[in-house]
């Protein structure tokens, strides 16, 4: 029987999805399952500056859900191919992002409407070395990810006067207008095959708080698989990996999702339908065999 069913809360029906989603609050997040620390031992090392061709500030992002219980078999297929990022002797990295949006959630709309050239602006804390970014990513009409980033120099989560010129010099337009609203934290694996230029980072114990109403979520037993490359190329080791689990890559964005599981009720939320599906189907399994399992045990006592 799983021990968290007690810490599961029904929340409300975002509008045709059809069931509820589980939301699981986020301070639970270091109870997710992790991967053991000697399996990633396992891996050879590179640092930050042995990346050249596998830094990748301009890229094609593919990305997938995978249920936690599979990392230790897909670690077993990238040992062979890849090195894992290590700073400090760390090997897994504590994140923690803010989302900037418009008054009218232009940017949430943006994407949520398929637009292309558009933009997520954030402030990044890299939690273990303790330094913060100002990051925008623009996805381009070629569906190419261009990040560009600069240090943060503002106060709180404030956007500072530089900051705002930097947006501006982005092509974000109306930058002055932008307010926090969303947080999300996760853990971060990351990997890289420097001959190919392709790197693959595993994010796990992610979730997600509106900052003006509180809700938060977690994905719970998912963490998000993003392959990132240089040129599009099916020559990955991870993408073999992904068929024989029958595993099919999905349009996931961090931002996007968090919104729909804890923003306003009343934003559109059509296209994310399909993904919140995918990720709930494995909570209401797990959320039914629990409480059969609680039921059972009732009977038996009685």
């Amino acid at each position: 029987m799983n021990a968290k069913i007690n810490h599961y809360q029904l929340n409300h029906v975002p509008a045709g999805l059809g069931f509820e989603p589980i939301h699981i609050n986020a301070d639970l997040q270091d109870d997710a399952v992790y991967v053991g620390d000697d399996a990633l031992q396992q891996f050879t090392a590179h640092s930050l500056a042995d990346l050249t061709s596998a830094s990748l500030m301009n890229r094609v992002d593919t990305k997938y859900i995978v249920p936690t219980r599979l990392l230790s078999h897909l670690l077993d297929c990238l040992q062979t191919d890849y090195s894992i990022l290590e700073i400090d002797k760390r090997r897994i990295f504590g994140y923690e992002t803010y989302y900037y949006d418009t008054p009218n959630n232009t940017h949430y709309l943006a994407h949520h409407n398929g637009r292309v050239n558009r933009f997520k602006i954030r402030k990044r804390n890299y939690l273990d070395s303790g330094t913060s970014y100002l990051e925008v990513k623009f996805k381009d009409k070629r569906k190419r990810t261009i990040k560009t980033r600069v240090t943060w120099d503002g106060v709180g989560l404030e956007l500072s006067a530089s900051a705002i010129e930097f947006l501006h010099e982005c092509g974000v337009s109306n930058p002055e207008c932008l307010r926090v609203v969303q947080a999300g934290r996760y853990k971060r694996i990351a990997f890289a095959n420097e001959q190919k230029g392709e790197r693959i980072t595993v994010d796990t114990a992610v979730s997600f708080t509106d900052v003006r109403s509180g809700q938060e979520y977690s994905l719970g037993d998912w963490c998000i698989v993003e392959v990132k490359q240089g040129t599009s190329n099916r020559d990955s080791i991870f993408f073999d990996w992904a068929k024989s689990h029958q595993i099919r890559k999905l349009s996931f964005s961090k931002y996007c999702m968090g919104v729909y599981f804890t923003g306003d009720a009343s934003l559109k939320r059509n296209s994310f339908h399909p993904t919140a599906r995918r990720i709930n189907a494995i909570y209401r399994k797990k959320t039914c065999s629990a409480i059969e399992a609680l039921n059972i045990q009732a009977m038996e006592l009685n």
